[in-house]
């Protein structure tokens, strides 16, 4: 079953990505740091999943046209408050690592559309998650978070996905985010992971 539903959110978000007007598939992923290094100026597309990467490597913040980052299924704890240089980016996946905090530079990356952070160690997002007018869909599936900050209600109308499956939330926590935001179609897990 949860290989089912994990299919079903993958094509979800990829739905989502392919609503906008720029197509993804069209990037050429660059799947090696000798590579990137090579002409930083032409990378769009990042992927270096399952490389046991414990930190950004530092030929990201080269890339100042960099679309779409995935660094999911690492080993990285912390994001740097360098990703606020990444004026350009679109997708960010940071899936399936040890990530504790988001930074409040996050809210800089004013692109950005798509954010994955699912299956980290994180308890709380920065209230400067409420300047990404531009995010569609914010997988937060099996992390520690059980509450929104109140800023998170400035992009309501754009927020289209939100993913918090596998977290035991209380029937009164998951009505609090309802409440934050009306217009986003909120995933919680099946069967109601619900805390009396």
């Amino acid at each position: 079953m949860k290989t089912i539903v994990s299919i079903l959110f993958f094509f979800y978000t990829i739905s989502l990505l392919t609503q906008n007007d720029f197509n993804y598939k069209l990037l050429k992923p660059y799947k090696k740091l000798s590579e990137i290094r090579q002409n930083p100026d032409s990378v769009q597309f990042i992927k270096l999943t399952h490389k046991g990467l414990k930190s950004f490597p530092s030929e990201i913040f080269l890339c100042k046209n960099l679309i779409y980052l995935d660094l999911s299924f690492n080993r990285i704890e912390e994001i740097p408050p360098q990703i606020a240089e990444l004026k350009n980016l679109r997708v960010l996946n940071l899936g399936n690592n040890r990530i504790k905090t988001l930074p409040p530079e996050i809210g800089k990356c004013s692109q950005l559309s798509t954010l994955i952070l699912r299956f980290n160690d994180l308890s709380t997002l920065p209230s400067e998650i409420g300047n990404l007018t531009n995010l569609k869909s914010l997988n937060l599936a099996g992390t520690n978070i059980t509450s929104l900050p109140e800023e998170i209600q400035k992009i309501s109308s754009s927020l289209q996905y939100l993913d918090l499956r596998v977290i035991p939330l209380t029937k009164e926590q998951q009505s609090y985010i309802e409440n934050l935001l009306p217009h986003t179609r909120i995933f919680f897990s099946q069967s109601c992971n619900c805390r009396n």
